[in-house]
């Protein structure tokens, strides 16, 4: 049963060719039906009474009449709710939406199993699908909660004592919008018709949307997402349920049933016309965005594989992708947050989104995330789009003078806002919570909740409306003159499929279409219109209401072509009276005088019942005041439809405006064009050019300078500059590039004179690695020395620009290498190079002076032929990124005493020995410390001495000093000894074991003659 044949709402009524007699006719409901005889007929509210049942005769009792056709209808029309059809309906229509969101489920499912697995497998990252692949039924089941805002969540405890819980929010939205279009397109046909009332259809659909929920989430605990986490015990079991998805469910599939069940509407209302023009605009800008993104990341991929991955992902990613890409593109922000407190590292620890958070920073249309050249074509294609938006928008609607109409489009806008704001987001929240004896142990124990979120910013819907505010100010002043001011061509391609189902374009562009000559009605002259399926004629206003007479004949049809357009409507001269007359109709009856027919249109007929009479009204009927304005009639429409009578008219009348100049532009015919001129197409021959010379320029300006980006002004060339200079041995190049930050005089091996002369330079570069993000550049690298490759790291950041056009970039650190000194103040040469080295005299202290890779070789310092030295000549190698230690292996440079200086400072020494031996003093008056004897109790004389041992004589140069250390040695004694002056001398000897009383130092020092001086007060 096509959509034309349903029954009027009104109630049921005889079809055309049944028996009037069978069925008694139903009263018409409609403002101005006849009505029983006591009540006076009231005026039609409406200047077009629509179509009813063959007027009864007046010679019947018509209030009887009309009181048994009631009770008989009444009898014969049940409880609507009360039949089974409604049911049915409300059963089909859930059916048919699961049946939508399961396709759809199952799509998702493999295209993401299969996809993510071929796309991330050698990334990393695969082994999520393989987890999920066993499980894949669950995930079908789970995607139809998550599709209405469900959460999939999962929480485990450990001994009572702690529990965690994780829930993550996504909308697949490819789930409701597959419910709602398996519902446009294949329910409406399937669904049984039923008459029903909207408060009753309201019911109805709940039904359905009840009944989806109720299935969906029956599927949902049925079969749960179960999975055992690796090197864990047990698994954890989630289910994407909650209130709010049941809700959105029942609200969703809800409406599209009551749209399924309402009665087919001829045009679009405006409402609805805003939304899908703010879902055309949105949509379209984002999936374009979208699609050229998935375009990108396939150039990129890695083999055949990826590339197949990619593709079968792009229909799962797509939603999510565009509502991201049309919030940027209408100068949204989209980012990533963390909100939360204890756990926040807790979600770092188990998953890395905290520092996934951090790596996504929030972007907009300009932000430097992007390239530049993206910076320069997406505002271009968003403000195409507006414009194009705009002109369709006009094109729709029209222009409604109602002020109620300029808040239709933001509302519209703002409400896309609000479903992308959903379908661009992603969410992962945490918290954990202590309790008993671990809260004890942790000191408070340990809680809190943290969230990390990706996507459109909350305030998105405001912006949204804003820019549909902007179209509609454009559509309303900026259209016309753009209209005029293009060729008609280019308005017709951007008018594609912008019509349809718009009531206002379509009433400016009949008045467009009609004919500048054809003749209108008279001032006043009422339009009525006739159902080619109309049995008989209305009654006429004031004529009570009988059941007709069964000898009567029907009224012919009116033959109709389907194909042919609708014609304009057939005029009525005001001062015409209704016809009236018997039951049978048959005797012609004569009008009264009538106003003349306008030209061009086939005169009323004088029989009531004859084709043409149906519906014509009173003038007398009309509300004071309301005159209805001459439309223009083209005769052959009428011909067409092969009657006078015109097709239903709308639900008002309404006056002849001006004709819109953009939907004038497509009609064919609509008004005579002015030609185009030479000299207007010489400017638009040249504007074109222009346009596709700066256009081309613009691309090939792009490209270069992406190229120089890339290459000549990239953060990689400014860190092979500084490469090269270290390898070319250029210092000066290399610090202006990136210096350390010390002090100047540490920088004093950094001379080009002194680099340059270093041997072991690194003699090749090669870049490895190249890390980009947040406006921050790591670039890894190999420097060789010595046919060894040695790694090094700098990290480059963005610092202003260079050329005008180019990032400049600056390094913050780089390979860093020292070189430990001490005492180095007596230096005067390192690598041959005269250097000033006098500010680091600590020989126990060390300082880490920066160098470049190379051997430094230092020059010792000269004695001038004084009594010490500084040792040799001392070269230290230092290798890329290495550092020098400190300590004992600083490098010093300390005098030390020549050994011609020692020997003379021992000789000094031996020799005041020497002179004390040879005393025959108990105490040598030279050495009255030292080779002492003690004087014994008798008398002696004739004192020797010399060594039974001779002592040890040793040079020392440490932290006390230099000396001579005298140590060891047994000293013999030979002498003469006696007890009384009376005895005769006997010779006798002994020994000292320490002459030097176990060790004497002799202190060494230079005198200031330069020469050694030693210090024999100790003796």
């Amino acid at each position: 049963m096509s959509d034309q044949s349903r029954p009027n709402e009104g109630g049921p009524g005889p079809n055309p060719g049944e028996d009037a007699a069978a069925t008694p006719p139903i009263p018409p409901q409609y403002p101005g039906a006849p009505v029983p005889p006591q009540a006076p007929a009231a005026a039609p509210q409406h200047p077009y009474a629509p179509q009813g049942a063959p007027v009864p005769g007046q010679g019947q009792n018509a209030q009887q009449a009309f009181a048994g056709a009631v009770a008989t209808a009444r009898e014969k029309v049940p409880a609507p709710l009360a039949a089974k059809d409604p049911w049915i309906a409300a059963l089909i229509t859930s059916g048919f939406a699961l049946a939508g969101a399961l396709a759809a489920s199952i799509l998702i499912t493999l295209l993401g199993l299969f996809g993510g697995r071929l796309f991330l497998g050698d990334r990393g990252g695969s082994e999520f699908f393989e987890l999920l692949a066993p499980h894949w039924f669950a995930v079908i089941a789970q995607l139809l909660g998550a599709g209405f805002g469900g959460s999939l969540g999962a929480s485990t405890s450990v001994a009572g004592a702690a529990s965690f819980s994780v829930s993550a929010l996504f909308i697949p939205v490819l789930v409701p919008i597959a419910a709602l279009v398996s519902l446009r397109l294949f329910a409406r046909r399937a669904v049984p018709r039923t008459d029903l009332t909207a408060g009753l259809r309201l019911v109805v659909a709940a039904a359905a949307g009840a009944a989806f929920a109720l299935v969906a989430v029956i599927l949902q605990l049925v079969a749960p997402l179960s999975i055992a986490l690796p090197g864990a015990s047990g698994s954890f079991t989630t289910r994407a349920i909650s209130f709010w998805s049941i809700i959105a469910g029942i609200a969703l599939v809800g409406a599209a049933a009551f749209f399924v069940l309402s009665p087919v509407r001829t045009a679009r209302s405006r409402a609805r016309t805003a939304l899908v023009q703010a879902l055309e605009h949105i949509g379209g800008l984002g999936a374009l965005i979208a699609l050229a993104l998935i375009a990108v990341v396939a150039f990129d991929a890695n083999g055949a594989g990826e590339i197949i991955g990619l593709v079968l992902l792009a229909p799962v990613l797509l939603p999510f992708l565009a509502a991201d890409g049309g919030a940027i593109a209408s100068l949204a922000t989209v980012g990533a947050s963390v909100t939360g407190g204890a756990t926040n590292e807790l979600i770092g620890d188990f998953s890395g989104l905290g520092d996934l958070a951090e790596d996504l920073p929030s972007v907009w249309m300009f932000s430097d995330v992007f390239p530049v050249w993206i910076r320069i074509v997406l505002p271009l294609v968003a403000v195409l789009a507006l414009a194009i938006v705009s002109v369709r928008w006009r094109l729709r609607t029209g222009v409604a003078r109602d002020g109620a109409s300029w808040a239709l489009l933001p509302v519209a806008y703002a409400v896309v806002g609000v479903l992308v704001t959903l379908a661009g987001r992603v969410s992962v929240s945490a918290s954990v919570s202590t309790s008993g004896d671990l809260s004890a142990l942790l000191e408070g124990g340990l809680g809190g909740t943290a969230r990390v979120a990706f996507g459109p910013a909350v305030w998105t819907f405001l912006l949204f409306a804003v820019i549909g505010a902007v179209v509609e100010v454009l559509a309303r002043f900026v259209v016309p003159a753009f209209v005029a001011a293009v060729p008609g061509g280019v308005v017709r391609t951007i008018a594609v499929g912008a019509t349809v189902g718009s009531a206002a374009a379509a009433q400016s562009a009949a008045a467009a279409t009609a004919p500048a000559s054809s003749a209108s009605p008279a001032v006043g002259a009422s339009y009525a219109p006739a159902d080619p399926n109309a049995a008989a004629a209305a009654p006429a206003p004031g004529t009570p209401y009988a059941p007709a007479d069964p000898n009567a004949p029907a009224a012919p049809h009116a033959p109709t072509e389907p194909s042919a357009p609708p014609a304009p409507y057939a005029p009525v001269a005001p001062n015409a009276a209704a016809p009236h007359g018997p039951a049978d109709h048959d005797a012609p009856t004569t009008p009264p005088a009538a106003a003349p027919e306008p030209e061009g249109i086939p005169a009323r007929p004088a029989d009531p019942s004859a084709p043409g009479a149906q519906g014509l009204e009173d003038p007398a009927a009309l509300p004071a005041g309301h005159e209805v304005p001459p439309v223009p009639a083209e005769p052959a429409l009428l011909a067409a439809h092969g009657s006078p009578a015109a097709p239903p008219a709308p639900a008002q009348p309404y006056a002849t405006a001006p004709v819109d100049p953009v939907v004038a532009m497509l009609s064919d015919g609509a008004r005579e064009r002015t030609p185009v001129s030479r000299k207007a197409k010489i400017g638009w021959l040249i504007g074109g050019s222009a346009v596709v010379v700066l256009v081309a320029a613009l691309v090939v300006g792009v490209f270069i300078k992406n190229h120089l980006a890339a290459t000549t002004y990239s953060a990689q060339a400014r860190a092979e500059e500084y490469l090269s200079a270290v390898v070319d041995g250029d210092a000066g190049r290399a610090l202006e590039l990136w210096a350390p930050n010390v002090t100047s005089a540490e920088r004093v091996l950094l001379a080009s004179e002194i680099y340059a002369a270093a041997d072991d330079r690194p003699t090749a570069y090669e870049i490895t690695d190249v890390d980009e993000y947040d406006g921050v550049v790591d670039v890894a690298a190999q420097l060789t020395v010595d046919s060894k490759n040695y790694d090094v790291l700098m990290r480059l950041q963005k610092h202003g620009t260079q050329a005008v056009l180019f990032d400049d970039w600056r390094i913050e650190e780089g390979p860093g290498q020292t070189l430990v000194v001490g005492d180095v103040s007596q230096v005067t040469r390192v690598n041959g190079v005269e250097v000033d080295l006098s500010g680091f005299a600590d020989a126990e202290g060390a300082t880490a002076l920066p160098v470049l890779p190379g051997t430094y070789t230092f020059e010792a310092p000269t004695s001038d032929d004084r009594p010490f030295t500084y040792g040799d000549d001392i070269a230290v190698t230092v290798l890329p990124n290495a550092g020098g230690s400190e300590g004992d292996d600083a490098l010093t440079f300390v005098p030390t005493w020549t050994d011609d200086a020692q020997q003379q400072a021992i000789a000094v020494v031996q020799e005041r020995i020497d002179l004390c031996m040879t005393s025959d003093k108990f105490q040598p008056s030279d050495c009255s410390v030292v080779l002492g004897w003690r004087e014994p109790s008798y008398a002696v004389t004739g004192i020797k001495r010399s060594w039974t041992q001779e002592p040890e004589l040793t040079f020392v140069d440490d932290e006390d000093g230099a000396y001579v250390l005298v140590d060891g040695g047994r000293m013999h004694i030979d002498y003469q000894q006696r007890w009384d002056e009376d005895d005769d001398w006997e010779d006798d000897d002994t020994e000292v074991s320490a002459p030097f009383n176990y060790g004497t130092v002799v202190p060494v020092s230079v005198g200031d003659d330069g020469e050694v001086s030693v210090d024999l007060s100790e003796f």
